[in-house]
């Protein structure tokens, strides 16, 4: 069995969602998302609009309507991932791709609330997307990655990871880390906001979190959803690891990005964070002080052209080392075996 097989096959072992989007809001384990209004509104009379995906097709959040899903899936703990491929098409707005939050509790200044952000406002403060995150304290932890796009007004398809691990929060742009919520310090406490020494995102599910904390795609409690398409939206109880998420983001052979391709980024560059600019997601506000700290580059992959990437991934490297290391005990054995017969040889 490849490495790739044998990942692929563990891949689904805490699987709690998985949205295709192929014509349905259906969960492939069973059950379906539910179709909402902005501001989390279930009275909601307009049908879901499904486009041209990323794989098949996609469903496509649009703006003039404010529309956006609650999933019907939600992980047992405060150890989860959330995963999916994204592309915007819009302006003028900064809004939530996902928010983990409470209707009940939706209060932004004074409640816990989990989002993946992108402001796609032209004013200069246009970032890809971040997380951010609000407690009782209004601390606003985040991942926040560094290099940023500023004026964005969109981003090609993307392939984004949030994964939670008991508070530790990271962030992956098409199967490569851009961000986290310790390693980081300096962007994970957005400095227009937060105080103290907390990195950790807080708790959603479970017995410390809200009793009807739920999953949101593209809306919350206040903002106004962008124009974006969702495609292959999966969700885990429980956090993969740097490597799960590469072999997860492999599964994806003939649509991964490459340098030849346009909206290609090569996530692992750096440039200095944006200190001045504020958390994104704040209530009712898409001004400047409304936004996040610079994010990294969308390492969208663009048109659907079937190219790979040129880089080695972290699982190639893995593949390479094994391959190298079963030589070498190769070699090793052949060798004694050699000694052992000349030694026989020599003995008669």
């Amino acid at each position: 069995m490849s490495f790739f097989s044998a990942h692929a096959a563990d891949l689904d072992s805490d699987l709690i969602g998985y949205y295709k989007f192929n014509g349905t809001l259906k969960n492939e384990l069973g059950g379906e998302a539910e179709f909402i209004g902005a501001q989390l509104s279930s009275s909601f009379d307009d049908e879901p609009t499904f486009e041209t995906g990323y794989k098949d097709a996609s469903l496509c959040v649009m703006s003039e309507i404010g529309d956006g899903l609650k999933l019907d899936c939600v992980p047992k703990d405060n150890t989860y991932t959330i995963s999916f491929w994204a592309k915007a098409e819009t302006e003028g707005f900064a809004a939530p791709l996902i928010w983990i939050g409470s209707e009940t509790h939706r209060d932004a200044s004074y409640s816990r609330w989990i989002g993946i952000w992108a402001d796609f406002n032209t004013n200069g403060w246009g970032r890809t997307p971040s997380i951010g995150s609000n407690d009782e304290q209004n601390s606003k932890v985040g991942a926040i990655p560094e290099k940023g796009l500023s004026n964005s007004e969109s981003f090609g398809w993307t392939y984004i990871t949030m994964t939670v691990n008991d508070g530790y929060g990271a962030l992956y742009y098409n199967g490569t880390e851009v961000a986290n919520t310790t390693d980081n310090f300096e962007r994970s406490l957005v400095p227009s906001y937060a105080s103290g020494t907390n990195t950790h995102l807080p708790s959603m599910f479970g017995g410390d979190g809200y009793d009807d904390s739920a999953i949101y795609v593209a809306v919350n409690a206040w903002d106004a959803p962008p124009t974006i398409y969702f495609d292959e939206l999966r969700v885990y109880d429980g956090a993969l690891t740097a490597d799960e998420i590469a072999a997860l983001y492999a599964t994806y052979e003939g649509h991964t990005p490459s340098e030849e391709d346009p909206n290609y980024v090569e996530t692992t560059d750096t440039e200095p964070a944006d200190s001045e600019s504020g958390a994104g997601g704040d209530a009712g506000d898409n001004s400047e002080a409304n936004t996040q700290d610079p994010s990294g580059g969308s390492g969208s992959s663009g048109d659907d052209d079937n190219k790979t990437g040129s880089k080695l991934n972290v699982t190639d490297i893995i593949i390479y080392v094994l391959i190298a290391v079963n030589v070498i005990i190769i070699i090793i054995i052949c060798v004694i075996f050699i000694k052992i017969q000349l030694r026989r040889k020599n003995s008669k």
